[in-house]
């Protein structure tokens, strides 16, 4: 028998307050490669709402839902009832963040600040930690700033604690892609200059 080789994000660790479909399947793909993917949800609603959403549902347990929705988004994940609004919740959410790499959010708005699921919010027990922000259509920007995006299929994430993004604004993100465009495009007209030059000069 072969031996049987770990997976490229085995050891890593990701808590996720996340709803749907955009932030779960962001999720479930890191799940796919390796990672402990702890999917946090309400216990007051529900949880997830994708698992009541239709048409097909799984089991006949009205307590629990579930569905074939939630499960496509799902796979590989563990899962964790918490109420993020209670002192308690707050107290068991921290002391998973601080042995956690990453946490990861697609929730509206100012949630995540009120939940205390940004960076600076949780800097306190873990300096290290990443924190992925708005994994769904437009970010909390605005529609404005991805308007040459939204056609690619490109969703806006914004990331706290990851230096080479942290330091610029969004519109000078939507600028740098937009200049590196330019420049690929610059550099392949170079390229056929030259080539149609070593045609010509052939003998």
């Amino acid at each position: 028998m072969g031996t049987t080789l770990p997976l490229p994000l085995d050891g890593i660790s990701i808590l996720s307050a996340e709803q749907y479909g955009a932030g779960p399947f962001g999720s479930m793909l890191l799940a796919d490669l390796g990672a402990e993917v702890i999917k946090i949800e309400n216990p007051h609603d529900g949880g997830d709402v994708s698992r009541a959403t239709g048409p097909f549902f799984l089991g006949d347990d009205k307590t629990q839902p579930d569905s074939q929705f939630f499960q496509s988004f799902n796979r590989n994940k563990k899962s964790l009832t918490l109420d993020l609004k209670t002192a308690a919740g707050q107290t068991v959410f921290r002391k998973l963040a601080a042995t956690s790499h990453a946490v990861m959010n697609n929730l509206r708005g100012d949630l995540p600040v009120k939940l205390g699921l940004t960076h600076a919010l949780l800097k306190d027990i873990n300096p290290a930690l990443v924190c992925v922000h708005d994994c769904h259509w437009y970010g909390d920007h605005g529609l404005v700033l991805l308007e040459s995006d939204l056609n690619s299929g490109v969703y806006y994430l914004r990331i706290d604690n990851l230096t080479s993004i942290q330091e610029q604004k969004p519109k000078d993100i939507v600028k740098l892609r937009e200049e590196e465009r330019e420049a690929d495009r610059l550099k392949q007209e170079a390229e056929r200059k030259e080539n149609e030059k070593t045609e010509l000069s052939t003998p």
